[in-house]
């Protein structure tokens, strides 16, 4: 058995950018505030997050347009359950769901929506992959523009 030395802690501004020297490196983000353990040393990919934290994404999307909602690198996705509210401010209406996504391979997030409440309207959501990172697009296909709300739990 070979023992390696490696620095144990390391902390930079931002998500880990090298492979890790050792498994059971740390990696602290002092920029997002979160912690990344190593599990292998292959590649940068070896690092997972550790504490992924619930957000609330709150955004305005135009009358017939499409936003990006939540950005996420491959490397950090997890599997997270979205809680999305609408509101069509106009009228004074509302819908609210539930939707489940998951990272099936390295390159593919897959999602399922369920508990449609509220009133109908015609605005969708998708999960995409762009280089490397996954992306929440909603695509609003009223002619008014709806508010969101969004709280992303990280499972």
């Amino acid at each position: 058995m070979t023992a390696t030395i490696a620095i144990h802690v390391i902390e930079c501004p931002g998500p880990p950018n090298v492979i890790p020297e050792a498994v059971g490196q740390h990696w602290v983000d002092t920029l997002n505030r979160r912690l990344y353990e190593s599990v292998g040393t292959v590649s940068v990919d070896d690092w997972i997050c550790l504490n992924q934290q619930d957000i609330i994404i709150t955004a305005d999307i135009p009358a017939s347009s499409s936003l990006d909602l939540d950005v996420t690198p491959m490397s950090d996705f997890c599997t997270a359950k979205y809680i999305v509210c609408l509101f069509n401010t106009a009228e004074d209406k509302f819908r609210s769901f539930e939707m489940l996504a998951g990272k099936s391979s390295a390159t593919t997030v897959e999602d399922t929506l369920y508990s449609l409440i509220g009133a109908t309207m015609d605005v969708d959501f998708d999960f995409s992959v762009s280089g490397t990172d996954a992306k929440l697009i909603g695509t609003n296909n009223e002619s008014f523009d709806v508010s969101v709300r969004i709280h992303r739990n990280a499972i």
